[in-house]
């Protein structure tokens, strides 16, 4: 009996390992690389929203904000997009 068990436990070890795993995307950052990154933060901070950079570069807005807090980069409130556009108009 304990034969038994033991060969089961180990079918369904063998099991979850062959299961689908998904490949990760690599992050933005891996993406672009530094001079990407550079990049980024110079057409963030020249006036780009965090939803253009994300549709740029077919990511998440989350991705870029995750980006470029990780660089030090102030992030523009809403509020101020709101003022610039009009400023704009």
């Amino acid at each position: 009996m304990t034969d038994q068990w033991s060969a089961d436990v180990s079918d369904t070890a063998n099991a979850q390992s062959q299961c689908y795993q998904p490949k990760q995307r690599p992050s933005l950052e891996e993406q672009v690389g530094e001079a990407g990154v550079a990049q980024l933060i110079a057409k963030y901070r020249g006036g780009a929203t965090q939803q253009e950079l994300a549709d740029r570069h077919r990511v998440s807005v989350s991705s870029v904000k995750r980006l470029l807090r990780k660089h030090g980069v102030r992030l523009r409130l809403a509020e101020e997009m709101r003022t610039r556009a009009r400023q704009h108009d």
